[in-house]
């Protein structure tokens, strides 16, 4: 239901004074429906007044009557700044004579304002000097503002509403055809009028009725369906992209409402979902506008261009890309996503420097390798999946929002470095695609998966988030990478692959494996090197689990000690091996916990100390134990141990105080201790030295001293002396 105003009875509405009535100092229009009860009369029906006419600023709209002094039933417009400077022009057509409903609009483009009626122009003037009208009062429907008797309507109005823009020539014909002014982008105030409701729907508006009545809404005698005003907005929730040329976004004549349907119909709006490609059209699409929209969706049909220049879009829904042309995401711009992301299927896509936001609940994005993200950004909860035998490619960075989730359930490589103030996890036993990329982890941060994370860029957990990680392996990049001193889950791998040389290298303080670690080079003849660089930062690292160098050519595997930072081994049942050629000094090694010690290797240790587990501070025994293996080959400079039981090393056998803990040191034939004081196996104890064992003090003398030992392990001492 429609406003109605009665002429004789003065009735008007009042749209109270607010910064969204003013016309700005450029484009604009304003517009709506009316309907003349009749035009009889020697005067004046004005309809829209804000100020007094011809008063520096004001802006009135009105009919002529017929028998007015000049300009019979014509429309006529007079817009006035604050300065003097002015709009004054008459239509030439007779709109007055027409009592059925009829869409009136004034549009401001680059200073020519022109009049349109039933979308059709008619009458305008230019003058760029005309600046911002703000009256700074109520603005009146249905009457002059000063309140005038022979200055009132006689009609009705309805869905009145103003723009901070020029609607463009297909728009006005869309609010002609009987779409709602939400229908087009953006209005800056919309009154529906519907009878009882005095509302104003954006800003509000505070409206003021004034024995105004209702009347009957236009509605189908406009235009016939789908293209109705309907008293909750727009007729039909779809769009088509129906272009004849190349084409603007907004141009209501390039949008049918159905598939099969002729434009004109609205340009998509928040409420629309749109489609490209439905009628197998190819026509280039540019935004020149930054559209909200529910769907959209691109069907093997569209052949041409999609081009977002330097817009941004906005879906509140899914986004599905399947065109047979080319989706251009522009430069600078946002996608924004509410629902599903898929653009697998798109046939050209160019990824520009854009960013996908995606902001949906339990959405996915699923990508293929050649159609490769930019920027991802991850506001929602939120799982990325590749096409059958493909990866998702993210060619920028990748930022997980605070107590926001992704979920990586597929193969995915990404390059511009990932940032985790949410969670990321991913389900997957195994991601075979690299992770090529640094990863920061936020304080509120969370990185956990069941997978192998490859990862050739920087890792900074130094805020403290949280680190658990089933498998993380550095590859495929001659990058130096820094991780933070800090404690991470998981197996760690330092691996050499495809021509590349990685480097490893903690910062300065302590970092922490909890599982397994292996520096591996794999490459026969390759002239790459993976490098564990302890030495620039002095690091220090303590290892829970399992470690293990490894290669196929000598010197390609390369262990960078720090000066004073230690090596720490505190897990239980370790193991220490390679299968490197030339021995590497590993530093000052510190075993803490009781267990099995197991060293099958050739590296060189600088220190090896016993610090607790077996073996305590001060001279204190406790009741547990350590066994620590020496393999075959084994090199080791400096032997040092704690004191207890032993002035350097309780080696080769018992420390035996009161029988209660023990240190158990057993090495194989081949092995050597150099510069090893192995003293003080006190009574109880026993010590193991195989016959080709080479036990000397630097000066290349033999200091064994195993206190009491039971004959079976002097036999051996015998053997290492040359004595049977």
């Amino acid at each position: 239901m429609a406003w109605h105003f009665d002429e004789t009875s003065g009735h008007y509405v009042t749209l109270g004074d607010n910064a969204a009535l003013t016309l700005p100092d450029g484009d604009w229009t304003i517009g709506g429906w009316i309907k003349l009860d009749d035009n009889l009369g020697s005067f004046y029906q004005y309809f829209l007044s804000w100020g007094r006419l011809n008063v520096s600023p004001s802006c009135n709209w009105f009919f002529n009557e017929a028998l007015a002094p000049s300009n019979g039933n014509k429309l006529s417009v007079a817009v006035v700044d604050g300065g003097g400077d002015a709009f004054f022009f008459t239509s030439s057509g007779t709109p007055g004579t027409n009592t059925a409903w009829q869409h009136l609009a004034l549009a401001r483009a680059s200073g020519v304002l022109t009049q349109y009626i039933n979308g059709a122009a008619d009458g305008s003037e230019s003058d760029a000097l005309v600046d911002a009208i703000d009256v700074g009062d109520s603005l009146y429907l249905g009457m002059r503002s000063d309140g005038s008797i022979s200055r009132r309507l006689g009609g009705s109005m309805a869905e009145w509403a103003k723009w901070n823009r020029a609607l463009s020539a297909g728009e006005l014909l869309g609010l002609a055809a009987g779409w709602t002014p939400d229908s087009f982008p953006t209005p800056a105030w919309h009154v529906p009028m519907f009878g009882g409701q005095y509302i104003e729907k954006r800003v509000p508006l505070t409206v003021t009725n004034n024995n105004s009545t209702a009347a009957d809404h236009p509605g189908g005698l406009i235009y016939p369906p789908p293209s109705l005003i309907l008293p909750l907005g727009v007729a039909t929730k779809e769009r088509y992209f129906d272009g004849s040329e190349n084409a603007n976004w907004a141009e209501n004549l390039n949008w049918a409402a159905s598939a099969a349907g002729t434009p004109p119909a609205s340009a998509p709006v928040a409420e629309n979902n749109a489609t490209f490609g439905a009628g197998g059209d190819g026509n280039v699409c540019t935004l020149e506008v930054s559209p909200s929209i529910a769907d959209l969706t691109f069907l093997v049909g569209y052949t041409s261009k999609f081009d977002m220049g330097v817009q941004d879009l906005t879906c509140s829904g899914d986004m599905t890309f399947d065109g047979g042309g080319e989706f251009d995401c522009g430069m600078g711009t946002t996608i924004t996503c509410g629902g599903n992301f898929d653009n697998k299927d798109q046939a050209t896509w160019t990824k520009g420097t854009s960013t996908l936001v995606m902001d949906g609940a339990s959405k996915t994005i699923t990508s293929k390798a050649s159609n490769p993200l930019h920027h991802v950004t991850i506001d929602g909860t939120i799982s990325i999946v590749a096409g059958v035998g493909e990866y998702v490619h993210i060619f920028g960075t990748l930022l997980v929002n605070a107590s926001k989730t992704l979920t990586i359930a597929d193969n995915i490589k990404q390059r511009g470095g990932t940032t985790v103030n949410g969670t990321l996890t991913w389900d997957q036993a195994k991601l075979t695609a690299d992770w090529v990329t640094e990863v920061t982890v936020g304080a509120s941060g969370i990185v956990n998966g069941s997978g192998v994370m490859r990862v050739s860029g920087n890792l900074d957990n130094s805020a403290g988030g949280t680190w658990s990680v089933d498998t993380w392996v550095s590859t495929r990049s001659d990058a130096v990478v820094t991780i933070s001193a800090d404690t991470y889950g998981g197996d760690w791998e330092l691996s050499v692959s495809s021509s590349n040389s990685p480097t490893l290298r903690p910062a300065a303080g302590t970092t922490t494996f909890t599982g397994s670690f292996l520096i591996d080079n794999p490459n026969g003849g390759s002239a790459e090197t993976a490098t564990m660089d302890l030495a620039t930062n002095n690091a220090s690292l303590i290892l829970q689990g399992d470690w293990t160098l490894q290669e196929s050519t000598a010197d390609k595997v390369v262990w960078s000690k720090a000066a004073t930072g230690t090596v720490t081994i505190s897990g239980v049942n370790q193991r220490f091996s390679d299968t490197i050629n030339t021995p590497q000094d590993v530093g000052k090694i510190v075993i803490t916990n009781s267990g099995t010690y197991t060293l099958d290797s050739t590296k060189t240790c600088t220190d090896l100390t016993g610090t607790s587990g077996g073996m305590d501070v001060n001279g204190e025994d406790i009741d547990a134990s350590v066994d620590v293996m020496f393999a075959s080959g084994f090199d080791l400079a400096d032997l040092t141990g704690s004191t207890i039981g032993c002035e350097e090393f309780s080696g080769n056998g018992q420390t035996g105080f009161n029988a209660v803990g023990e240190w158990f040191l057993q090495a194989s034939d081949g092995a050597d201790i150099v510069n090893a004081t192995i003293t003080n196996c006190n009574a109880g104890g026993f010590a193991e030295v195989d016959a080709t064992v080479n036990c000397e003090d630097g000066g290349g003398n033999t200091n064994v001293d195993f206190g009491t030992v039971i004959p079976l392990f002097m036999h051996h001492y015998k053997q290492l002396m040359g004595v049977n």
